[in-house]
């Protein structure tokens, strides 16, 4: 209170005056503090009043009264008049009719301050106006009524002096003076104790001498009143007077209305009016307040812009610099123990150092993340942390069972998810390929969001940082206590993004997937206020390797890509064609709700054997119809069910009430291959009713077909993954009713094996009836009649939750119903974006597609003959090892006629740089006009090549732009680059790493892999500016060890990652091509094999379809040696062997076709299927080297004595196959 004063008195000294208002605003304030310091506020004005009184004066006496009343005494007054006569709100509505009865409050200090005050004013003697004296007589008459001796006295003196101004000579003030003198006489009359009346009554005396007749008082009533004050009887003859009848009805009757009349139209009055103001006052202050508040917010706003702002600024950097810096240093520590422990498994694995010792550890596999170019995910990976999954086996008895036998949610409990800090090869990868660069200073934060990393086996929280450079994933902490952090920090090159699309996660349009050039993919789901604009700033960075512009609808990609085009024209298979489709419209491998949906193209798996091209063979579902449809009866059915539901009802009608594709259908289908097998259990709490795996393949399609409440079509890997057709890993999934154990899937008689059955029904989906009939599937699942009437007279009706739009969670409130809709999404699946809203457009027969150019169909290794045009370019003792073509833009340059660049190198290394123009016309299939200076043999590369090379041609590789050569097989054991230009190659570089001559390259994108006699191989990085290559990078990516001898061949494939490498010693090694690590060995030849000690790997090449050929030679009981052939899947399974009639020179792979050259002639084309002969010519002389013109029109052969055979088509080629 002090405070207040002296700031309120401090205003008073600074403006001379003290308004109404200015004490007002600080009462007002007085009344908001009351609950804050937890005191009443008639206490703190009491004292607040106290000091300003006091205050005033001793300013009075200070400056020396004049006898001029102010407005700042009025004001002051006027205000302490309504204080000290206003009501308690506990006193408001009692009995007592007095104004009088609020005096209790009063402290004896503020009626000294106020007695003082009116004493200054001059109140006493006479000199004040009447508005004070009615202020004073008020107080005065208060005093009395406090009852203390000290308080009547002296108010009883100063009534004396008052009663003698004419302001008291009116009827209602006197009688407002008696009645407040009887008021206060009457209580003590009785009072033995209390003699106040002895300081009253003359008081009350000498009122009614002075008011009796202006009272209207009787004549006879003032003359029964003692009138001597002196006398010894006056006191209580006076005392008799007023305790008469008489009185009593005087003092009721006229005195006490008088007094109500008085105190309402006077006191009442005055104090409302004050109470009025002060209302306006509070009103004034509010608006005050309200301007003060918006300019402290002002304020605020411009201290934060110039100090906080700049504060926060440095402090999230900084805070953001520490959580980098901590992340970084991290992650290289991560990436340091799991480079250690890889060594460590690499060499204690079969081909280490200490893996000798025969007690070799079992190795289990799990599905790789990696994909090809056509979305396959066809390798496998060793699975460290293989779990046998031994205590999820199905009882008989279900209180035996775990009480996880609960349906858990996928993607949503705990329980349902692999641990985040397993060891598995893709957290590996990303890990150590990236090395989680921080983000520097010079990068700009363009956008960051807090989002979750949604993988098949966990949902990472974390937060998305995009500068103009990268995309950061930085995962977070789990533990805040002991700052745990994770490795699943990730981090994307903005240039290395190729698609980019906007996704559904649990029907909310929140997440985004991205597509890179590495063959990865990562789904991101944030919130859907912010998904969009992720979006764009990321598409605002223009990402040189997009394939797609800013196209946000599936309507807009498909016509973006110019996909349906390319399928109608049969330059992409079906398979290729379905995956895109799948893939625009949201399905992806990273959520089982949304996994990748394919259709049942056979109804019959009884047959021994099936014929795909027989227009007569009935083999095939109806596309048209959807699986569940297939049967009559079951269609009249669905359809019968749809009409009985209420049409108007909440829930709209449905045909099927389970869907096609589902979390749950797809772990059916690979509940043999982790994870998918840990998936399964996490779904079910353990492994299902042996009776309900998926167990047969034709069981499988009866129940699809005929079931009930079974519909669900395939995925994609019945096309291209034999190995989830075996339970490799020897799960226990226990035994059916019939006693039979669940292992391996059945497979239709009409296949031998599941290599056999995914290649032939890959056929089957690529065959004519399905590629003129798969447009009315793509109508019922991505087209026109996924929904609406066309639906409806499809029977392709499905529960609406699964439809786009139709279920929006955000504006459930309900939580637990939120949960509900949330698992039932997860669990039912979604239907796919609806891409086509028209029939769907069909392909062109093979007819119609053959007349067009650059489709694989006019593919050189698929003509029906060859014709060979022979170009003398070497000699017997010289001849070409290697042949290839500079090209320019494929087409564009035949057109206008521009010349290519063929470019040959010889044994002893004379290059020679040709014209060359491949032209597609009966008589002259090509144009190629002889280097001049061939013949003179002094343009060499590099000096010759070391004698002995086992495989010549291996030695030499082109870039794929044909700009750059690469050497090797030289006396010093380097690799040497050189640019080709017009009429020569210029010297670009030499690079040293292997300790013995390099044997054999091969090249493969930006890759270049070699081996050496010293038994390595090492992958090196081609380096690229402005899109053209300009040589190799000076330190190798990766160097791989395993080999005991001789590496004599080498084959590289950067679409799946893979480094295949064959030796002397008889075996072949898969190592993954960006990080070098070792995963398994081949041994092709076994020890029945006769002479299996001397078997040696020629060449090894990696098909289209993920399948390895290796070819090598044994020796021979003639002499000599002979060749044999093997055909691996990538993941290790031996699909055939055979014996070749040639020793193999040369041999040259491309997309599913292998050519093979033999050292007396024999040139072979053999499909990566089955190795089987596709077309065979026999030359003069023997093989040296095989390769074929960008353009696929010609095929190179070299031979020993010195030609150049270019082979072209005889007549117009055909196709039968997968395109």
């Amino acid at each position: 209170m002090e405070l207040l004063h002296t700031i309120l008195w401090r205003y008073y000294e600074k403006a001379g005056s003290l308004s109404k208002d200015q004490i007002g605003r600080i009462l007002l304030t007085v009344d908001d503090l009351e609950m804050k310091i937890f005191k009443s506020n008639s206490v703190i004005k009491m004292r607040l009043f106290e000091l300003i009184v006091h205050s005033m004066n001793l300013e009075l006496k200070k400056s020396g009264y004049d006898g001029a009343i102010t407005a700042d005494h009025t004001s002051l007054l006027e205000l302490l008049e309504h204080f000290m006569f206003s009501k308690e709100e506990e006193e408001e509505g009692s009995e007592d009719w007095s104004d009088l009865s609020c005096v209790k409050k009063w402290s004896s200090k503020l009626v000294q301050e106020i007695l003082l005050f009116f004493n200054l004013l001059g109140v006493w003697d006479g000199k004040s106006d009447m508005e004070l004296y009615r202020i004073s007589l008020r107080v005065l008459l208060g005093c009395l009524h406090h009852h203390s001796y000290e308080y009547v006295s002296t108010a009883a003196s100063k009534l004396h002096t008052l009663l003698d101004h004419p302001y008291f000579e009116s009827y209602y003030t006197a009688s407002y003076v008696l009645g407040a003198l009887h008021f206060v006489i009457a209580p003590t009359l009785e009072d033995e104790v209390n003699q106040l009346h002895i300081l009253l009554v003359p008081l009350v005396h000498t009122a009614l001498t002075r008011w009796g007749t202006i009272l209207g008082l009787d004549q006879s009533a003032l003359d029964q009143l003692p009138s001597d004050e002196h006398s010894p009887d006056f006191m209580d003859d006076f005392l008799m007077f007023i305790d008469s009848h008489e009185w009593e009805n005087f003092i009721s009757n006229q005195v006490y209305p008088a007094v109500a009349k008085f105190s309402k139209e006077n006191n009442d009055t005055a104090v409302a009016a004050t109470a009025r103001e002060l209302l306006k006052i509070q009103e004034l202050l509010e608006d005050d307040i309200i301007l003060m508040n918006q300019a402290r917010v002002e304020r605020l706003e411009g201290y934060e812009k110039d100090i906080t702002a700049q504060y926060r600024k440095r402090h999230e950097f900084e805070v953001n610099r520490h959580i980098l810096d901590t992340n970084g240093r991290h992650n290289k520590h991560h990436a340091i123990i799991k480079e250690w422990k890889e060594r460590k498994k690499f060499m204690t694995s079969d081909r280490g150092v200490w893996g000798g010792d025969g007690n070799k550890t079992p190795v289990y596999w799990k599905r790789d993340t990696h994909e090809n170019y056509s979305r396959m995910r066809i390798r496998l990976c060793p699975n460290n942390e293989f779990n046998p999954h031994n205590d999820a086996k199905f009882y008989d008895e279900y209180d035996v069972i775990r009480e996880e036998n609960t349906v858990n949610l996928l993607g949503v409990s705990e329980e349902a998810r692999i641990r985040a800090d397993k060891e598995t090869q893709e957290s590996w990868e990303v890990v150590m390929n990236s090395n989680i660069p921080d983000v520097t200073d010079e990068e700009q934060l363009i956008f960051f969001e807090d989002c979750h990393l949604v993988t098949l086996l966990n949902i990472i929280p974390g937060t998305l940082k995009v500068t103009p450079t990268h995309i950061y994933f930085y995962e977070h902490e789990k533990d805040e206590t002991h700052h745990k952090l994770s490795h699943n920090n990730l981090v994307w090159k903005i240039k290395d993004i190729r698609e980019i699309h906007l996704r559904r996660y649990n029907l909310r349009y929140s997440a985004i997937e991205f597509f890179l050039t590495d063959q990865t993919n990562h789904f991101i789901n944030l919130s859907k206020y912010h998904r969009n604009k992720v979006y764009s700033k990321i598409m605002s960075l223009r990402p040189v390797n997009l394939v797609h512009g800013i196209t946000r609808t599936p309507e807009e990609m498909v016509a973006s890509s110019n996909i349906t085009k390319k399928w109608m024209e049969r330059r992409i298979s079906n398979f290729e064609y379905l995956m895109n489709l799948n893939t625009i419209a949201g399905r992806t491998y990273n959520d089982l709700s949304q996994y990748p949906v394919f259709p049942w193209v056979l109804n019959d798996y009884t047959s021994d054997s099936i014929d795909f091209e027989n227009p007569l063979c009935n083999c095939f579902r109806d596309l048209s119809k959807p699986i569940g449809a297939q049967v009559p009866e079951r269609a009249e059915h669905a359809d019968i069910k749809y009409h009985s539901l209420p049409q108007d009802g909440l829930d709209p009608p449905f045909h099927w009430g389970t869907h096609y594709s589902n979390p749950g259908a797809v772990l059916y289908f690979l509940v043999r291959v982790e994870p998918y097998t840990s998936l399964h259990i996490d779904l079910h709490g353990r492994f299902d009713h042996p009776d309900r795996h998926f167990y047969n393949v034709g069981q499988s399609y009866n129940s699809s077909t005929r079931g009930q409440g079974d519909c669900k079509e395939l995925i994609p890997e019945f096309f291209y993954l034999p190995e989830f057709l075996v339970n490799s890993n020897g799960f226990d999934f226990g035994n059916r009713h019939d006693g039979k154990p669940v292992g391996d899937v059945i497979l239709p008689n009409w296949a031998k094996s599941p290599e056999d059955f995914i290649v032939k029904h890959r056929a089957a989906l690529e065959s004519e009836y399905v590629s003129n009939h798969i447009n009315e599937w793509i109508d019922l699942i991505f087209g026109y009649k996924q929904r609406g009437q066309a639906a409806i007279e499809a029977l392709n009706v499905y529960h609406y939750t699964s439809y786009e739009g139709m279920v929006d969670l955000d504006n459930e409130k309900d939580p637990k119903k939120r949960r509900a809709l949330e698992a039932q999404i997860s669990n039912f699946g979604q239907t796919p974006r609806q891409i086509f809203k028209e029939p769907h457009p069909k392909r062109m027969n093979l007819s119609e597609a053959l007349s067009l150019k650059g489709t694989n169909l006019n593919h050189i290794l698929r003509a029906a003959a060859l014709r060979a045009n022979a170009i003398q370019m070497g000699t017997t003792d010289n001849p070409l090892i290697f042949v290839g073509v500079s090209a320019g833009t494929p087409n564009l340059v035949i057109e206008r006629g521009v010349m290519d660049n063929l470019v040959t190198i010889s044994k002893n290394g004379v290059y020679g740089i040709h014209n060359w123009l491949a032209r597609w016309t009966g008589s002259h299939p090509f144009y190629c006009e002889k280097d001049t200076q061939l013949e003179e043999g002094i343009r060499s590369v590099s000096g010759p090549f070391t004698p002995g090379a086992r495989t010549p041609c291996n030695l030499v590789r082109l870039s794929s732009d044909g700009r750059v050569i690469f050497t090797a097989g030289l006396w010093d054991n380097s690799i040497r680059t050189g640019r080709v230009n017009q009429h020569e190659i210029i010297p670009l570089g030499v690079l040293y790493q292997h300790k013995n001559v390099v044997s054999c390259m091969e090249l493969d994108g930006k890759f270049l892999a070699t081996g050496g006699r010293d038994t390595t191989v090492v992958i090196w990085k081609l380096e690229r500016r402005g899109g053209e290559c300009t040589g190799l990078k000076p330190h190798p990516s990766a160097i791989l060890y395993g080999h005991n001898s001789e590496v004599t061949c080498v084959a590289l494939s950067q679409e799946l990652d893979v480094v295949v490498s064959g030796s002397t010693e008889g075996i072949v090694l898969i190592h993954t091509l960006k990080l070098g690590t070792y995963i398994r060995t081949l041994v092709p030849h076994t020890p029945a094999d006769p002479d299996s000690d001397h078997f040696t790997v020629s060449f090894v090449g990696i098909a289209s379809n993920g399948n390895l050929v290796i070819t090598g030679k044994l020796p021979s009981n003639k002499g000599g040696h002979h060749s044999v052939i093997y055909l691996f899947t990538i993941n290790g399974k031996l699909i055939k062997r055979a014996k070749l009639e040639d020793e193999t020179s040369a041999m040259f792979l491309e997309g599913d076709r292998v050519v093979l050259g033999g050292t007396t002639g024999s040139l072979e084309i053999r499909d990566t299927d089955y190795i089987n002969i596709k077309h065979k010519l026999r030359l003069k002389t023997g093989v040296v080297a095989i390769a074929k013109d960008p353009r696929n029109q010609h095929l190179f052969v070299t031979t020993t004595d010195g030609k150049l055979l270019i082979l072209t088509p005889t007549a117009k080629p055909f196709s039968k196959g997968k395109k």
